[in-house]
């Protein structure tokens, strides 16, 4: 039976032993036993090494604006997305923000509702009264709610991501977000 630290001394020792087994580099049948379930190991073969030329999928590299005047969101948010490959650009107020959608049509823009000057909810209406502008989906960041959330969405927010929000979760809305404003999911390079 398991007792203080026993319990995670079994799965170490399976792994440990099938490693050992796929790396002599013959093919064998090895069934790995304990007081764990069985583990097995059959018909093994090399994998072959990794080369650049081989061809891996990779995820869509999207432009994404962001809008945001605190500095520290705005850092958070530019690399929470960086890291998923995207390539972020950012603002630190509204007019800025619309200088550089002019500037670079991004795939998406993130803005902040409550900036100073221009508000976000002025950011998204410019936007959309634009022609060139308006087909770009623009997600509001934002801790407002209710009468703020109606108008943003009445003014052309496609979705809005509550402040402060879990990284985890923010990645995973901004794919879903991206998937379905852009119909895209993979990009080829050019």
């Amino acid at each position: 039976m398991a007792g203080p630290g026993r319990g995670a001394k079994p799965a170490v020792r399976a792994l440990t032993t099938a490693a050992s087994v796929t790396r002599s580099g013959r093919p064998r049948r090895s069934v790995i036993g304990g007081d764990y379930p069985k583990l097995v190991v059959a018909r093994w073969r090399p994998i072959p090494p990794y080369s650049r030329s081989m061809s891996v999928p990779r995820p869509e590299r999207f432009t994404i604006l962001v809008i945001d005047d605190d500095e520290l969101v705005r850092e958070m948010v530019v690399e929470l997305l960086q890291t998923e490959g995207h390539r972020v650009l950012s603002a630190s107020s509204g007019e800025d923000g619309l200088a550089t959608v002019r500037a670079v049509r991004p795939d998406l823009i993130l803005v902040d509702h409550h900036m100073p000057g221009m508000t976000g909810h002025e950011v998204v209406q410019r936007l959309k009264a634009d022609a060139s502008t308006g087909p770009i989906p623009v997600v509001a960041l934002t801790s407002a709610g209710g009468e703020d959330v109606h108008k943003l969405s009445l003014a052309g927010a496609v979705a809005f991501i509550p402040k402060p929000f879990d990284p985890s979760e923010f990645r995973r809305l901004i794919a879903d977000i991206l998937s379905v404003t852009t119909g895209r999911t993979r990009r080829t390079e050019s």
